[in-house]
Formats: structure tokens, C-alpha cells, sequence
């Protein structure tokens, strides 16, 4: 794997990490899943367990086939959306 591989692949946990714990268009899974009060309700609102989990099969995938057009097109996909709701913040 690339060092540029592993990047893109650590910012596109980050944003799959932000679309479970904080996006709007997931909020009524993630609601659903509190009103559960099970193990996951408390996993779900927390970055750092949602990126673990998320981070095993994304390194997974980086590791064997980051260097594919058809993994590494939707991989940079998201970092790029990571990176433009960074600057975005950073404009506010």
C-alpha cells in the first residue's frame, strides 16, 4: 500500500465515521438505534468506536485493492468530502 493509498484511505473512515455519528441523512437509522438502548446505541455516538469499526474493513479494502480504479475512485470520493468540510469549517 502507498502512502498515498493509506491517506485517502484514513480520511475516507473519517467521513464514513461523520456520515454514521453526524450526518442528517442518516440521523433516523442512528435515532432508531438509540431508542434500542443496546450496546450499539452507545457505540453509534461515538467517533472513535464508529472509525475502529469502520477503519478494519476500509484498511482491508485499501490494503488489497487500493490501487484499483473501482476501489480507489469512491475511496478518494470521500476524502475529498472530507477535506471540503474542513476547509469549510475552517471558512466559518
Amino acid at each position: 500500500m502507498t502512502p498515498l493509498v493509506a491517506l485517502v484511505a484514513a480520511l475516507c473512515v473519517a467521513r464514513l465515521t461523520r456520515l454514521v455519528v453526524d450526518d442528517l441523512i442518516t440521523e433516523r437509522p442512528r435515532e432508531w438505534l438509540i431508542r434500542r438502548e443496546g450496546l450499539l446505541s452507545e457505540g453509534v455516538r461515538c467517533h472513535h468506536c464508529v472509525s475502529l469499526w469502520l477503519a478494519f474493513p476500509v484498511a482491508y479494502g485499501a490494503w488489497h485493492w487500493g490501487d484499483e480504479a473501482w476501489m480507489f475512485v469512491p475511496m478518494l470520493a470521500l476524502a475529498a468530502s472530507t477535506v471540503a468540510g474542513l476547509v469549510a469549517s475552517w471558512e466559518e
